[in-house]
């Protein structure tokens, strides 16, 4: 089975140094999208430190290479109640904060910023599209799930809880997990992964 692991880029930048980190990253290569190359090489280190979205790095263990990189982020999400039914204003008020003056609803989403896979890597062993979208939601999911387990107030740990299970449900219908599934998922198949 193949062996995967998914990497903080600035934590394995530490591990291994940056400019064997720059080094490993120059060769990345994604032909159909050069912002998506350009961000890996260039930028999401910096970005990661800054806090501004959170890149990890997919590493085949066997290859010892770079097979595929996303990036992670937290943004508001703001939705007119007027566009709402009003079930729907009734879900989105257990986890969105209402302001009655401007007749919307803001939330906080996890958002997948950038992904890619590295073409550079023969064709045979390349990541899969699905499998690299997979290990994101992942990391989005232990990354809410983090944030939801430090809560101090069970309310706020419920609403928390809520709003990411919405926020999935919403963005895909199963999401793996290397340790069990998350609130709303189902069980899938995946290449065996191990969060660094």
């Amino acid at each position: 089975m193949r062996k995967l692991s998914v990497w903080r880029i600035d934590k394995f930048a530490k591990t291994v140094g940056e400019a064997v980190l720059s080094s490993t990253l120059s060769s990345f290569a994604v032909p159909l999208n050069s912002e998506v190359e350009d961000f890996i090489r260039k930028k999401a280190l910096q970005a990661t430190k800054l806090k501004s979205s959170i890149s990890y790095l997919v590493i085949d263990e066997d290859l010892a290479d770079v097979v595929g990189y996303f990036a992670l982020l937290v943004k508001p999400f703001t939705i007119q109640a007027a566009s709402l039914s009003s079930k729907n204003r009734r879900l989105i008020a257990r986890f969105a904060e209402e302001n009655t003056e401007a007749g919307d609803y803001t939330a906080s989403v996890y958002l997948i910023a950038q992904i890619g896979k590295n073409y550079a890597i023969e064709e045979p062993l390349q990541i899969s599209g699905g499998d690299l979208l997979n290990m994101a939601m992942n990391s989005a999911s232990r990354f809410a799930s983090a944030l939801v387990m430090s809560a101090v107030s069970t309310n706020l740990r419920d609403s928390l809880m809520k709003s990411v299970y919405f926020v999935f449900s919403a963005s895909s219908a199963a999401t793996c997990s290397p340790t069990g599934t998350f609130a709303g998922s189902r069980p899938c198949k995946a290449p065996a992964i191990a969060f660094e």
